[in-house]
Order: structure tokens, then C-alpha cells, then sequence
């Protein structure tokens, strides 16, 4: 008798750790689809309204790939800022003249370009036409954040495939089944009910989300800079649409897929 009821807790524990990483795994799949260069290019070229920004819309696309490379991937800050001083060079001389010499001369201060910054403030510039480093530092605090997501995503994974293969041998297919079901269920659950909160309070989530990740002031922005010029609420919007999407569509195969090997 001792031994069956300890056989059942861990087949239990066993099957809730599964449903779990299997959870986990499948609501973080979008991660992997949403931190593409055609994701990054699609939306913004879509939702981002490049074409009525400071820089040409092929230029902002080719800085929100540096950009994308550089949080996501780990790419350097001088191949980033590269890309953004050859942008404002080709566009706009003077203000490429004010980055190098931290200042606007009089000649470009009465150029035609002087009328489409207002002021010879390096800062306010740099804001509008480059990233300072505020905007780096937070760009630098995704850098582990993807990293450790998509590991996490990945190892949590594999422990849930290892769990449903032990489930499999000590209960049978049917197990197998019902935590397949169990799982996506809790994931169109979870999306279901973060739906709800971006549909009633859009902004609220994403300042929720954003206290959890980083410390308080680091991640806002005047909405004038290029930063939220490059990836603005819209952007976010059609991203989480995305990964929500991505995640209803993987739940809803694993949920047929888990009732075809229940039955």
C-alpha cells in the first residue's frame, strides 16, 4: 500500500513538473519567432510609421536590425553606432558635423538642415538622431534577458519531453495525452487572460512587465527620440500579437495531438 501511494505521488509530481516545462516551453516558442530579423523588419515596416520618422524608412530598418543584433544577439555598441552615423551622414551632414564636433557650426546653424533640429544641443540631438547612452544601457539589459530566455526555453523543453518519455513507461500513453492536453490548456489559459488585460490596459501590462525586467526609470523615453521612433506602443502591440499568436497556434496542435494519443 506504501509503495503504490508513493507511486502515484510521483507519477503526480512528475506529471505536474512536465505540464509545466511543456507550458513554459510553448508559450516561449514565440520568443523564438519574435526575436527574427523578419519579425523585427515586418512589424516595424508595418506598425512603426518609418516612413514619417527622422531618417528615411529603408534607413530605420536597417538601424532597427543593428539594434535587434545588438540586444538580441550581443553584437557590439561600435558596429551599432556605426550604422547610425553612416545613416545621419548620408541624411543629414550637419548633424553629422554636431557629433563629431559636439556642436553645430554657424555655418550649418543657418543651413537648410538647422531648421529640422531647432537646436545646436548635442544631447537633445543625440536623443532625437542617435541612441545616448540611457538608451544603450537599456538596450544592453535585454542582451540577457533574450539570452536567458531562450536557454531557458530550450532546457525546460527538454526536461519536458524526458518527463512526458518517464510518464510514457510508468503510466502509458494516455498519460501522455492528457499532460500534452493539460499543458496547452494552461497556455491558451495564460494568453487568454493576458489578452483580456492588453485589450482593457494595454499600457498598464507593458509597464507591469517592464518593472519586473528593469529597475525603475531605465526603460522610458521622450516619445520624440529614436529610439521610441524605432519601436513605438504600436510596434509592441503587433509583437505581442505575434508571440500570442505563435503560442495559440503551437497550443492548439499540441492540444489535438495530446487527444489523438489520450484516445
Amino acid at each position: 500500500m506504501r509503495h503504490s501511494f508513493l507511486n502515484s505521488l510521483l507519477v503526480s509530481m512528475l506529471s505536474v513538473l512536465t505540464c509545466l516545462c511543456l507550458a513554459y516551453s510553448i508559450f516561449g516558442a514565440g520568443l523564438y519567432i519574435c526575436t527574427t530579423p523578419e519579425a523585427t523588419k515586418t512589424i516595424g515596416s508595418s506598425f512603426s510609421n518609418w516612413d514619417r520618422a527622422v531618417f528615411p524608412e529603408e534607413d530605420m530598418a536597417a538601424i532597427a536590425e543593428s539594434v535587434r543584433e545588438f540586444s538580441v544577439e550581443g553584437t557590439s555598441s561600435e558596429e551599432l553606432y556605426s550604422e547610425i552615423e553612416n545613416i545621419i551622414q548620408k541624411n543629414y551632414p550637419a548633424v553629422f558635423e554636431a557629433f563629431k564636433t559636439g556642436s553645430l557650426s554657424d555655418e550649418a546653424q543657418k543651413s537648410e538642415y538647422a531648421s529640422l533640429f531647432g537646436t545646436n544641443s548635442l544631447s537633445t540631438l543625440s536623443e532625437r538622431y542617435s541612441l545616448p547612452q540611457d538608451a544603450l544601457s537599456h538596450l544592453s539589459d535585454c542582451t540577457p534577458i533574450f539570452t536567458t530566455g531562450k536557454i531557458s526555453v530550450g532546457v525546460l523543453c527538454a526536461v519536458g519531453i524526458a518527463g512526458l518519455v518517464a510518464l510514457g513507461l510508468l503510466r502509458g500513453r494516455k498519460r501522455i495525452g492528457s499532460v500534452l492536453m493539460l499543458s496547452a490548456t494552461l497556455v491558451l489559459l495564460c494568453i487568454g487572460g493576458l489578452i483580456a488585460w492588453a485589450v482593457v490596459d494595454f499600457d498598464s501590462l507593458f509597464t507591469a512587465m517592464h518593472s519586473v525586467l528593469f529597475a525603475k526609470g531605465t526603460w522610458l523615453f521622450d516619445s520624440k527620440s529614436l529610439l521610441i521612433q524605432l519601436f513605438p506602443e504600436a510596434f509592441w502591440i503587433a509583437m505581442a500579437g505575434l508571440w500570442a499568436l505563435t503560442s495559440i497556434e503551437l497550443s492548439i496542435v499540441i492540444l489535438i495531438a495530446g487527444k489523438i494519443i489520450k484516445h
